[in-house]
């Protein structure tokens, strides 16, 4: 018997791949205030602080995925509280985030 995700065969279909985006990393700033040997992604305090996308790129990033079902973000970097809009990111993300909103680090000095 065939499911309605199955063609005539039994295969499954595309749409039965399907997944929705449940979950959203925002790597807001290369920059980091620490130099550890094991960083990420080459993080380091001699990056720029801001990246390519501007504030209005990352509400409009988080607005979609929120359209396309995503309900968990997490902020990674560098140190992604360093960022000049980082809290007024955090308030845009509280407001479409269900089950979590993440911080990688968080080291200020």
């Amino acid at each position: 018997m065939k499911t309605l995700n199955q063609n005539q065969s039994g295969t499954p279909t595309i749409a039965s791949w399907k997944r929705s985006l449940d979950f959203l990393w925002l790597e807001i700033t290369p920059k980091c205030n620490l130099t550890c040997v094991h960083r990420y992604a080459d993080s380091t305090p001699f990056n720029p602080l801001e990246s390519k996308m501007t504030f209005q790129d990352w509400v409009n990033v988080m607005k979609e995925s929120y359209e396309l079902g995503c309900r968990k973000i997490q902020f990674i970097g560098g140190e992604p509280t360093i960022h000049p809009e980082f809290l007024n990111l955090v308030k845009i993300a509280k407001k479409q985030v269900t089950s979590s909103l993440k911080f990688i680090q968080m080291v200020l000095y």
